[in-house]
């Protein structure tokens, strides 16, 4: 797991996420990157671009999920994690 702040929201990324990556990267590789270019690149090449394409990928799921907390707290929603804090705190006193 791998914990870290991304504009001042906490984030987690489990390995899940890794997996995701690879199997990404291997579809890139093997499937689309190959009939995209029409070149004959190295394997290295194609790999480079694979990660690069993969890492793109879940960056922008991570901003999408990110934009989501924005929004809920711009509309003065509560978020997953303030509603746990919130329940926790309840049930420690209740």
């Amino acid at each position: 797991m791998c914990r870290f702040k991304c504009f001042g929201i906490k984030t987690t990324i489990n390995a899940s996420v890794m997996i995701l990556v690879f199997l990404i990267t291997y579809i890139l590789i093997k499937f689309f990157l190959p009939k995209a270019t029409k070149q004959n690149y190295s394997s290295v090449e194609y790999f480079i671009g694979g990660l690069f394409g993969s890492v793109l990928i879940i960056a922008s799921i991570l901003l999408h999920e990110i934009a989501h907390i924005y929004t809920a707290k711009y509309l003065n929603l509560v978020t997953p994690h303030e509603y746990n804090q919130l329940h926790q705190n309840k049930t420690k006193y209740t």
